[in-house]
C-alpha cells in the first residue's frame, strides 16, 4: 500500500490493516514479557549519544502545556510530512497539540487530521540526524524489520523531589498527569528498551505490578498496550538513559516506493516469539 492512498483521517497502519484484512491479535499472555541479556558496548554507546546531542541537540518533551526537562532526548526516527513541523531531531517527543493528560492512549481530539500526527506511528520512517552516525546508527542499520517512531530519552532524577516523588507513588492508577500511558498493541509497534545508565532509583511499572529497576546489559519489552509508566522513587542526581526502539513486526517499508507490505509474519507469528527468535535483531536472542 503506498502512503499517498492513506486518507488523512486515517493512521497508515489502520489502513494497513483494513488492506490487507489483518485479524486482530491476542498477545500470549505467557509471552507478555521478555528480558534479553547482549554484548552492546553501553559506555561507548553513551558517549556517542553525549556527542550526537551536542552537535544535534537535547530536546524536551513536548505538549500543550509545556515542554518537560525531567524527560529529554532525541528523536531516532522522524516523519518528514509532519503536520507540527518539528525539528526532525524531536519530532517523536510529543506533539503540541495534546496537553500533558491526552498522552494516555492515542488522544486524536486536537488533530483536524490524523494522518502525519504524532500518533501517526508507521510515518516516522526517515533517519533523523541525531542518529545516523558512528555506534548508534550501527547498531539501528541491523534491525531486520522497519523502525518506527523511536527515542533516545533520559529521565533526570534531579528533577524529582519528595513531593513530586509522593505524588507519583500517591497517583490513582492510569492517571496520565504521573506518567501512566498505553502504546500501540504488539503487532502494530513492538518496542524494545534498552536501558544504558540508571540505577534502582528509577524503575518501569506496568499496572497492578510492583515497579522494578531495568538493568543495563540487557534488552526488554512488554505488551506495552498494557497501561505503564517509568518514573523515579527516590531522590537522586543521576540520570537515566534509555534507547527506546518501536518497530513495525508485520509490515515492512520500501523507501524508493513510498509504500508498507505485509511480511511473511503478518497475520501467523506473534511478535514477542520473533523478537525472542532474533527476527528482529539477529544479535538479540533467547538463547
Amino acid at each position: 500500500m503506498k502512503v499517498s492512498e492513506v486518507s488523512e483521517d486515517s493512521l497508515i497502519v489502520s489502513s494497513l490493516l483494513k488492506k490487507y484484512n489483518v485479524k486482530p491479535f491476542m498477545p500470549n499472555p505467557n509471552l507478555d514479557k521478555t528480558k534479553i541479556s547482549h554484548s552492546l558496548d553501553l559506555h561507548k554507546l553513551k558517549k556517542e549519544i553525549d556527542l550526537s546531542m551536542e552537535k544535534h541537540g537535547r530536546h524536551p518533551w513536548l505538549s500543550a502545556d509545556d515542554s518537560s526537562l525531567r524527560y529529554t532526548g532525541f528523536s531516532i526516527n522522524y516523519n518528514p510530512n509532519h503536520q507540527d513541523q518539528l525539528n526532525p531531531n524531536a519530532s517523536s517527543l510529543g506533539t503540541p497539540k495534546n496537553k500533558r493528560d491526552q498522552f494516555y492512549y492515542n488522544s486524536l481530539q486536537e488533530h483536524e487530521k490524523i494522518k502525519n500526527s504524532y500518533f501517526d506511528t508507521y510515518g516516522f520512517i526517515k533517519r533523523t540526524p541525531a542518529a545516523s552516525e558512528g555506534y548508534l546508527s550501527a547498531i539501528l542499520d541491523t534491525c531486520q524489520r522497519t523502525i518506527i517512531r523511536s527515542r533516545m530519552m533520559i529521565l533526570s532524577g534531579h528533577y524529582f523531589d519528595d513531593q513530586l516523588i509522593a505524588q507519583y507513588k500517591e497517583a490513582k492508577p492510569g492517571d496520565s498527569k504521573f506518567g501512566w500511558h498505553r502504546d500501540e498493541p504488539i503487532h502494530v509497534n513492538l518496542r524494545i528498551n534498552i536501558p544504558i545508565t540508571g540505577n534502582d532509583a528509577f524503575v518501569f511499572e506496568m499496572l497492578g505490578e510492583e515497579p522494578y529497576f531495568l538493568e543495563p546489559g540487557f534488552a526488554y519489552s512488554w505488551d506495552t498496550n498494557k497501561p505503564h509508566r517509568v518514573w523515579c522513587r527516590e531522590k537522586t542526581d543521576l540520570e537515566r538513559y534509555n534507547l527506546i526502539v518501536g518497530v513495525s513486526p508485520w509490515f515492512d517499508y520500501f523507501p524508493e516506493r513510498d509504500e508498507w507490505l505485509p511480511n511473511q509474519y503478518c497475520g501467523k507469528k506473534d511478535p514477542m516469539e520473533m523478537l525472542r527468535e532474533g527476527l528482529i535483531f539477529d544479535w538479540l536472542r533467547v538463547k
